[in-house]
């Protein structure tokens, strides 16, 4: 599982100082909307450019709008180039200064850079975080050193940009050195601190494959080695990993980070985030939900999803895959290869499209009534059942089985000729269109005919029918005659060796003889009876064996 900073002890320590150290947290801009002159960075294109994007990337971050002025208008915030020493922030009775000097440029090849993921661009996004009112991460200035000058172990850039250490200074984590894309956890927190909550990334916002929110340095497969956090706060939202040129570790929960493309711990979720929507890439990824009801799709690889809380839907694509719906009412789909399916806690759906697959409600302690769905011939029983599940549906168009377990199973079959075997337990037996064979086995079973009756192509044959224990089943929005719910009118039934209408009265007629069993629409009038469904002969049936629905 990826590190969350939700469980972390230092972090609400570590935010209120990055809010409250500097000149005693009172160099906020006490604004949501602030201005700033970028005319001191004109001549340098690439250096104007770079600014630009770090004031997009801490507008997408946390809510705050910069608008910018320009010539002798006083701004809150101005850059300029034109001084010397390090690239530094400064305050006066005009609001903040940001000088990103020629010798600091000069200092070190790196510092030219300015570019997505780049250190120049990394500088801006510190420097107006200084400018807004944030503290480094200890009490260091223009130099400083981790193992001495620390004063929170989680101080790197992994949490935030204020900090001047490497992410892989804290060991515990893990995390890959890179240079990050914007206002990192910790950052955001912390302006929540100062500047109140903002809405930021409104509506159905997606990240990753293609997208552009956050200048698109979610892209990986535009910036295959990108360290970044995304704080959204409404809407139904995806990250999308399918242009990623490797397995990844995408983590959900608020708090967390991820291992993403290659990189530990280089993605972030803000402690306030829900993120709906997750794809994985075509090779190995392991996708972890939240509480919210979570759509997690694999696709290709042999992929590990885990929903947690929340009705989620959890889609393994490809592969062998290990899919864990947690607590809800889960979806589980298997897709192509051999996947184990857990459903956990809560009334479960299994996709089963593989002999191979395996169904555990056993490992996780698995409750609810729960359900698989078959494009295969399935038995309820069989090995690969872990546990018990109590209802089966035959999917697709394929002429499949179904069989039950010895609990009350509820079977459905497919339009096409299934045989359906509800074994032990009183089980509901759905034939569904096609001409199926039923057998309910031991128990008080019933068959239910909800479908319309086609002499030729949609005529069920019942093995077992017992007149002490079971019933049948009338839908009455397909066998429209029959229009009340409730027991079967006495009236309405009529047995005899014809199989036809004897009054007007007549709509179920059973035909002791071949033991056929009509439907008519009118009785006796214009109208002739269908067959739907063939029972054994000789039976001593009435009307209290039916029912209408």
């Amino acid at each position: 599982m990826a590190t969350n900073v939700l469980s972390d002890t230092q972090f609400s320590g570590y935010v209120n100082f990055l809010a409250t150290d500097l000149a005693g947290g009172q160099l906020a801009l006490g604004k949501t909307t602030i201005s700033v002159n970028l005319d001191g960075l004109k001549d340098n294109a690439a250096q104007l450019d770079s600014a630009l994007k770090a004031l997009s990337l801490w507008s997408s971050a946390t809510g705050l709008s910069f608008v910018t002025v320009t010539g002798a208008t006083r701004a809150d915030i101005t850059f300029n180039n034109d001084g010397s020493g390090d690239a530094y922030t400064s305050w006066g009775g005009t609001g903040a200064q940001i000088q990103v000097s020629q010798d600091w440029m000069a200092g070190w090849p790196v510092n030219m850079q300015w570019g997505i993921g780049s250190y120049g661009l990394q500088t801006f996004v510190h420097e107006i975080g200084h400018a807004l009112g944030l503290a480094h991460g200890g009490h260091y200035n223009g130099t400083g050193d981790y193992a001495t000058d620390r004063l929170f172990d989680i101080d790197t850039w992994q949490y935030s940009v204020m900090s001047y250490y490497e992410q892989s200074n804290y060991t515990a984590n893990g995390a890959t050195n890179l240079f990050i894309n914007g206002p990192m956890i910790a950052d955001i927190a912390a302006i929540q601190q100062m500047y109140g909550v903002l809405a930021v990334n409104g509506g159905d916002t997606a990240y990753g494959a293609a997208s552009t929110v956050m200048l698109g340095v979610t892209d990986f497969g535009r910036f295959a080695r990108s360290s970044f956090t995304i704080h959204d706060t409404s809407g139904y939202d995806t990250i999308n990993l399918s242009n990623a040129a490797m397995g990844s570790l995408l983590d959900l929960r608020p708090g967390s980070f991820s291992n993403v493309n290659g990189s530990v711990g280089n993605v972030a979720i803000a402690t306030d985030t829900v993120i709906e929507q997750a794809i994985g890439s075509g090779f190995n990824d392991t996708l972890i939900g939240n509480t919210a009801a979570n759509k997690l799709t694999g696709l290709a690889g042999a992929d590990t999803l885990c929903g947690l809380s929340g009705n989620d839907t959890l889609d393994g694509g490809l592969g062998n895959d290990v899919i864990v719906g947690g607590a809800g009412n889960d979806t589980l789909i298997g897709g192509n290869g051999s996947d184990t399916l857990r459903g956990g806690a809560g009334d479960d759906r299994y996709y089963v499209d593989v002999a191979t697959d395996i169904v555990d409600e056993l490992s996780d302690g698995g409750a609810g009534v729960d359900m698989v769905v078959s494009s295969i011939s399935f038995a309820l029983g069989a090995s690969q059942i872990l546990g018990t599940v109590e209802n089966l549906v035959l999917s697709g168009s394929a002429a499949i089985n179904g069989t039950g377990n010895g609990l009350a199973n509820a079977i459905t079959g497919n339009g096409a000729s299934n045989i359906i075997n509800g074994a032990g337990g009183n089980d509901v037996l759905y034939g569904g269109a096609g001409n199926d064979f039923l057998t309910g086995g031991t128990g008080r079973d019933i068959f239910v005919f909800n479908t319309s009756p086609n002499s030729l192509s949609n005529s069920d044959k019942i093995i077992d029918f017992n007149v002490v224990d079971d019933v049948i089943y009338l839908e009455n929005a397909v066998f429209t005659a029959l229009s009340t719910a409730g027991a079967l009118a006495a009236a309405a039934f009529a047995k005899n060796s014809t199989g036809r209408a004897g009054d007007s009265s007549d709509r179920v007629i059973y035909n002791s003889l071949d033991g056929n069993l009509y439907y008519d629409l009118d009785g006796t009038g214009a109208s002739a009876g269908v067959k739907f469904a063939t029972l054994t002969k000789g039976l001593a049936l009435t009307a209290s064996d039916f029912y209408v629905i």
